[in-house]
């Protein structure tokens, strides 16, 4: 039994393997097990695992067909023995003392789980906007007693976190399979179980970003399964609360959370696309609470339509942007006529006011 699990899903990743490996072999702490899943690999990276753990005991090597990340942690999960769980991206590597200082964080300062900061390396330029970094960055600094808002603020990535396993088989926390973000909802899931964190602001990890990555595709504005995945991410969390009775403890983080990610996802949404996403979005409120559906509708909004036949004359998107900050109020509008045309929009966005008539912007204006 080792001390701490680290798990790898591996798919296709022979180029980025290798330095993420020996950086696992060379951590200053020596009591780890890591467990590589090969996602049904088509390149060397399996033969390139095996390698390693003919030269390593502490390599655990396991193989499945080709069924996603998710499927491949939840493998690692009922394999690991350690009494900590780290994760690891096969593009990625760890600092030699990365699993050395999260280690001794956890049991020094007696806490639920450790995050540390992280290099953000951008395999060639223009990967993602600039802004996009802020979703890395720690919004805390050292012990942090666990709340709705920390839960709401704290970046939901798997690989610079430390987790504690009997948390996890107690509350039976797993990877929703079929989806993208279930590492989302996996983070979700443990911090709301969790009572207290520490944030470290050491970069012990090196997240690579690749545009073909899983990541990079996870926050690909094309990628609508992405989009779609998030919601059906959110019904897992759901399920989850409803099993550990916490659905009344947790509603209004639960709403806070829906709310926000259906606005990110539906912005990037065509009239078609829309409608698609309230449909599952229509089908999941059937099964909660009146208090609940209620709230969610008030912002998850229909698509209103004209159409003849198949000809859409008019068709009108409005949206009530939820925001964390009290008392701001943010919106877009969108009128579309003759199927194609978006004829006016109007939006009020990170404090930026925006008016656009057949796609020309006319007014862009920073607000205070």
């Amino acid at each position: 039994m080792a001390e701490v699990s680290i798990i790898i899903p591996v798919y296709n990743a022979e180029k980025y393997l290798p330095k993420c490996l020996d950086a696992l072999v060379k951590q200053t702490f020596r009591d780890i097990e890591i467990l590589a899943i090969d996602d049904g690999s088509t390149d060397k990276s399996f033969e390139i695992l095996n390698q390693y753990a003919s030269q390593d005991s502490r390599f655990k090597i396991f193989s499945q067909q080709n069924s996603g990340p998710a499927a491949a942690r939840n493998k690692g999960l009922e394999a690991a023995t350690g009494k900590y769980l780290m994760f690891c991206d096969s593009d990625d590597w760890y600092e030699p003392n990365m699993c050395e200082l999260m280690h001794k964080t956890i049991i020094e300062q007696n806490v639920d789980f450790v995050i540390c900061s992280s290099h953000i390396l951008d395999e060639e330029e223009n990967i993602r906007q600039q802004e996009d970094l802020s979703c890395y960055e720690l919004n805390y600094l050292g012990k942090t007693e666990i709340n709705d808002e920390v839960i709401s603020k704290t970046n939901i990535l798997l690989w610079n976190k430390i987790f504690k396993m009997d948390l996890i088989k107690k509350y039976a926390i797993n990877f929703p399979t079929g989806y993208e973000h279930d590492d989302d909802c996996f983070c979700w899931q443990y911090m709301t179980v969790a009572k207290m964190a520490y944030f470290l602001p050491e970069k012990l990890y090196n997240y690579l970003r690749r545009n073909n990555s899983i990541m990079g595709k996870v926050y690909n504005k094309t990628n609508k399964k992405s989009l779609y995945d998030m919601l059906f991410a959110l019904e897992y969390y759901y399920k989850f609360l409803r099993r550990n009775n916490m659905e009344r403890s947790k509603s209004k983080l639960f709403n806070d959370l829906y709310i926000c990610h259906w606005v990110s996802c539906t912005g990037y949404l065509n009239e078609i696309e829309y409608q698609q996403a309230y449909k599952i979005f229509s089908q999941f409120i059937k099964g909660l609470p009146d208090e609940t559906s209620q709230y969610l509708k008030y912002y998850c909004l229909p698509h209103r339509v004209l159409k003849i036949g198949k000809f859409v004359l008019f068709s009108c998107i409005y949206q009530r942007f939820f925001s964390f900050t009290p008392n701001q109020k943010d919106f877009d509008f969108r009128l579309v006529l003759f199927s194609k045309i978006v004829l006016f929009n109007i939006s009020k966005k990170n404090s930026q006011l925006r008016v656009k008539i057949l796609g020309l912007r006319f007014l862009k204006l920073k607000l205070k």
